[in-house]
């Protein structure tokens, strides 16, 4: 494959990803998603020997957006009707509640020929029927821009800011919160990469500054996060060596820097530094599978002595199943060490596994099935959290500005502790939550 053709592939991928961030459905509940990280680098495996169910092109259905200056503006309004069945992930006494979300977005992608530039905007509302208290905000900006140095070298230069919140799943959630955690993400980047002949590098600085929002306790007065807030400075470097046009080993070497900005009186500096190193394989083949598969080291320190030194072994994969040109199954695989809020922890080791099935029924109409296992143990204490969850969507495209969607999601989530030493438990509750709305687009 050409360098202009490799590069083509991963130019779609990138816009394809910001698209379904402006256009796309709500996303399901997840588990814990403890990595508000983005990756250092984009998925990069896709060759095009095939292409999956759910980023088909479809020039019936797809929107054709307009063209304003050198830009083609895709905007889109999706409005949706929901209920879960337990409003405050609650273990016992659960309280069921609707609420109705409006998701207004407008991306932007440049026409030009040696440049390319990918912008986009949204807010993510939500408001609830009975629940006030439980009611969103959210909204993102972000911007991904790639010039092309010389036939060899593509540099790309992006960031973003955005206000999201903390899902009551999530094992940092305040314990005693009357009202979802705010979140404020602001994010940049810089990549370049030089591939000439049988060999690619890549390098990459990364800056993310998370600020996380006080919230009203349920027993009076207000739960500080201050103490949350932190910047994390990224830089890694990759290298990939192909065997064939299809198949392309990797390693890959990142050290990352924790900074907290806020420290209760009398806590010592959680602040730390990782190294992560990680050798593995990407491939696209035309036997129906694709992929990435990587497994290594990742190591974490701390300049305060009250925290113990984290390594353990760290895994990342994921593959694509083409059985039948309308069915699509995805699975990954991931290990990695998380930042955590709990009392006398380091850190704690996240494990995690998903498997998706996109089928088109017809041309126009998408159905999904999903399923997600997590399981976090926390050093230094007594804590293993699990999370099981799964979940059924369907997608019928009505024309080129009009879509149909449903969704039907469950969730478990289980913690368990020992009480001797330090413990803190995380959230334990289940819910199941159903959504069905209607999107517009140009």
């Amino acid at each position: 494959m050409t360098d202009r053709h490799r590069w083509g592939w991963m130019r779609c991928a990138v816009v394809g990803a910001l698209a379904a961030a402006a256009h796309g459905p709500p996303a399901r509940a997840q588990a814990i998603q403890a990595n508000v990280l983005p990756a250092e680098f984009p998925d990069d495996y896709v060759r095009g020997q095939s292409v999956g169910v759910a980023l088909r092109p479809r020039p019936d259905y797809d929107p054709i957006g307009a063209l304003i200056g050198g830009f083609q503006v895709f905007p889109s309004i999706d409005s949706v009707l929901a209920y879960t069945s337990n409003v405050l992930a609650t273990p016992m006494g659960a309280v069921g509640a609707g609420y109705a979300g409006l998701d207004p977005a407008v991306s932007a992608q440049s026409t030009w020929s040696n440049a390319q530039v990918a912008m986009a905007a949204g807010a993510h509302l939500k408001q609830f029927f009975s629940h006030a208290s439980e009611n969103e905000t959210g909204w993102f900006v972000t911007t991904d821009d790639q010039v092309n140095l010389t036939s060899y070298d593509v540099a790309s230069i992006g960031g973003g800011f955005e206000r999201t919140y903390l899902s009551r799943d999530a094992g940092t959630y305040p314990a005693g919160s009357a009202a979802p955690v705010g979140l404020l993400h602001g994010s940049a980047y810089l990549r370049e990469a030089h591939e000439a002949g049988l060999v690619k590098l890549l390098a990459a600085a990364n800056f993310d500054s998370l600020r996380y929002q006080a919230v009203p306790s349920l027993s009076g007065g207000t739960i500080e996060q201050a103490t949350n807030d932190r910047d994390v400075w990224r830089l890694s470097g990759r290298g990939e060596y192909a065997l064939t046009p299809d198949t392309a080993l990797f390693g890959q070497v990142s050290y990352s820097r924790t900074a907290y900005t806020h420290l209760a009186a009398g806590e010592a500096d959680p602040s730390s530094n990782t190294f992560r190193a990680l050798t593995g394989a990407t491939f696209d083949t035309a036997f129906l599978i694709r992929g990435t598969l990587g497994l290594g080291v990742e190591s974490r320190t701390f300049g305060a002595g009250a925290y113990r030194a984290l390594t353990g072994v760290t895994a990342a994969a994921k593959l694509e199943y083409f059985p039948t040109q309308l069915v699509t199954v995805t699975g990954s695989f991931r290990r990695l060490i998380e930042d955590t809020q709990a009392t006398g922890s380091s850190g704690y080791f996240n494990t995690g596994a998903d498997i998706r099935v996109d089928y088109e029924l017809l041309r126009n109409l998408l159905l999904d099935a999903q399923g997600d296992f997590e399981q976090d143990d926390f050093a230094g204490i007594s804590r293993t959290d699990r999370i099981v969850s799964g979940g059924l969507g369907a997608r019928y495209l009505v024309n080129r500005r009009l879509q149909l969607h449903g969704d039907l999601t469950w969730l478990h989530r289980e913690a368990s502790a020992v009480f001797s030493g330090p413990v803190v438990r995380g959230p334990v509750f289940d819910e199941i939550r159903l959504a069905v709305g209607i999107k517009a687009q140009l």
